[in-house]
C-alpha cells in the first residue's frame, strides 16, 4: 500500500475499506503496479514491478505485506538484526534495511510513472542520442541538442551538455559529417510539428 499516486504505472480506481493498527479505518482509490528499482550488495539490480499494490492517500507510509509474498508469491524472506532479503527462486530480488526503530525501508528506489515506462539499460546521455539518430556522428548529434529552440522544449538537454564532455567520445567515435545541413532541415520540420 502506497499513498504515492504518481507511482503507479498501471492503475484502476478501486475502493475498499483498511483497518490500521490503531483500529482506524481508511480506505482505497486505486490498485495497480508499481515498478520498483533495487539496490543489492551496493548494485542495482533489475527492476521489480510489484502487482496488486493498493493506492490509500490517507496512508503517512508505505506497507509492504511480507506474509502475502510469501504465502502466495513464493518469496522467501530472511530476517537478520539489520536487514531483510526478499529472495524468490533462490534469487535475491531485493532487500531491505532494518532502521534502529524497528521499522524498515527497502533498498532502492521507486520508479515514478513517467520513468517507469522508459526504463532503458543505457544512460540518458549523449551516447543514446547517438545511438537513438541511427549512429549518427557525435558532433551533429551534439549541434542538434545544443540548438536554442530544441533546448526550451526539452530542458534536460541543458543539463546533458552541462554534465557530460564529449571530447574524448567525439574524438573516438567522430565520423565525417554527411549531408551537410541534414538536422537543420530535421528541425525545422519538428519545429513546425512542435
Amino acid at each position: 500500500m502506497t499513498p504515492h499516486r504518481h507511482w503507479f504505472k498501471s492503475y484502476t480506481s478501486h475502493k475498499i475499506p483498511i483497518r490500521l493498527a490503531d483500529n482506524s479505518i481508511v480506505y482505497s482509490s486505486g490498485v495497480g503496479s508499481v515498478v520498483f528499482e533495487p539496490v543489492v550488495n551496493g548494485k542495482v539490480v533489475r527492476a521489480v514491478e510489484l502487482t496488486r499494490v493498493l493506492h490509500v492517500p490517507a496512508l503517512r507510509s508505505n506497507l509492504l505485506s511480507c506474509l502475502y509474498l510469501a504465502r502466495n508469491k513464493g518469496f522467501n524472506i530472511t530476517i537478520s538484526s539489520h536487514s531483510i532479503d526478499f529472495k524468490h527462486k533462490g534469487t535475491t530480488l531485493f532487500t531491505a534495511t532494518i532502521h534502529s526503530n524497528n521499522s524498515a525501508e527497502l533498498d532502492g528506489s521507486t520508479l515514478t510513472s513517467e520513468t517507469a515506462f522508459s526504463v532503458s539499460t543505457l544512460p540518458v546521455d549523449l551516447s543514446l542520442w547517438h545511438r537513438r539518430f541511427i549512429h549518427h556522428n557525435y558532433a551533429d548529434v551534439k549541434s542538434m541538442i545544443t540548438v536554442s529552440s530544441w533546448q526550451d522544449a526539452f530542458p534536460s538537454f541543458s543539463l546533458l551538455l552541462e554534465s557530460q564532455s564529449l571530447s574524448s567520445r567525439a574524438g573516438a567515435f567522430r565520423s565525417s559529417r554527411t549531408a551537410p545541413g541534414r538536422f537543420t532541415l530535421r528541425l525545422q520540420v519538428l519545429d513546425h510539428l512542435h
